[in-house]
């Protein structure tokens, strides 16, 4: 039923006082007759006022019924009770929607304010982190993760934070990875990933590394000395070989050197240096060896200004 203007409802009201007026003064009463019809009026809205202020009160009830002006006001309460209704039940799915997305995320997050206060985590964050819920809930995360390295990096209110790499707080000799996203100006959303295989896998390769090295330096420095004890005798039948080979063994012994320094720095226990790399000399170096591989059966031919370096 459509709604009806309040000219409409005035100018009923104003045709029926007038013919009450008009009745009134027929039967020789008019102010009697408009008094007794005020009355009536005013109970007709009392009643009205109830019924809505009982729905008010317990809205899960059918909306009243009644007819004129109360009619055109349920109905418009109806109408926004539908529209409500289906609004409600469009967010409670898109809340389901979230929450079933969240909660397939393989890696921990967690919603903190700007005390650093938990307001939401999904379930790998129950699993990774041993939380609660809701028992968690409106904690500080910091009493829940309790690492001085996270407490501090959490402090910095950067809108963008380098990632932190630290324990896990389950122990379980696990690392983690976490990084921190800025929303709604001084919230933000924390996402922690389990980099513990990466974290064994690095561990692994620095190990392998340095004992690979370890175990290669001491056959070369004892075959080196061996050779540079073999090039002090005057013999020209093998200086040319032992010449060789102490190049080939220095060369080597150069390459551990540089593996050695390239897992420190991966490893961040040295920061690398920038050096002008000698392009003319390590080309020629490289031709060097390329031609004994070769043994005289092709020739290379490098093309390249003198002096060049790189940075």
């Amino acid at each position: 039923m459509p709604t009806r203007s309040w000219r409409f409802h005035a100018a009923r009201i104003l045709l029926l006082t007038l013919a009450i007026a008009l009745l009134g003064w027929a039967i020789g009463h008019p102010w009697l007759t408009l008094g007794t019809a005020a009355m009536i009026y005013l109970g007709w809205q009392g009643v009205n006022l109830w019924q809505l202020y009982r729905w008010v009160k317990e809205p899960s009830s059918d909306i009243p019924q009644s007819y004129g002006m109360w009619a055109d006001i349920y109905d418009g309460i109806s109408i926004l009770e539908v529209r409500n209704r289906r609004q409600k039940q469009k967010y409670r799915s898109m809340i389901g929607e979230f929450r079933s997305l969240t909660n397939a995320l393989p890696d921990a997050t967690l919603a903190i304010d700007e005390n650093d206060v938990i307001t939401w985590f999904n379930r790998a964050a129950e699993t990774l982190l041993d939380l609660k819920n809701p028992g968690d809930l409106g904690q500080p995360v910091t009493n829940l993760i309790r690492e001085p390295q996270f407490a501090d990096w959490l402090a910095v209110q950067d809108v963008v934070q380098s990632p932190l790499e630290m324990p896990s707080p389950r122990g379980e000799r696990r690392w983690l990875n976490v990084n921190a996203v800025a929303y709604r100006e001084v919230q933000r959303l924390l996402v922690l990933h389990d980099t513990t295989e990466v974290h064994n896998l690095e561990k692994i390769r620095r190990d392998f590394v340095a004992n690979i090295s370890h175990e290669l330096r001491t056959p070369l420095t004892v075959v080196q000395g061996y050779l540079e004890m073999l090039d002090s005798y005057p013999s020209d039948e093998i200086a040319g070989a032992v010449s060789k080979m102490l190049q080939q063994t220095g060369h080597m012994q150069s390459l551990l050197d540089d593996l050695l320094e390239l897992s420190r720095v991966q490893s961040g226990e040295i920061k690398g240096d920038e050096d002008v790399v000698n392009i003319t000399a390590l080309l020629m170096q490289l031709k060097e060896q390329a031609e004994e591989l070769s043994a005289g059966r092709h020739e290379l031919v490098f093309e390249i200004a003198p002096d060049t370096g790189l940075n």
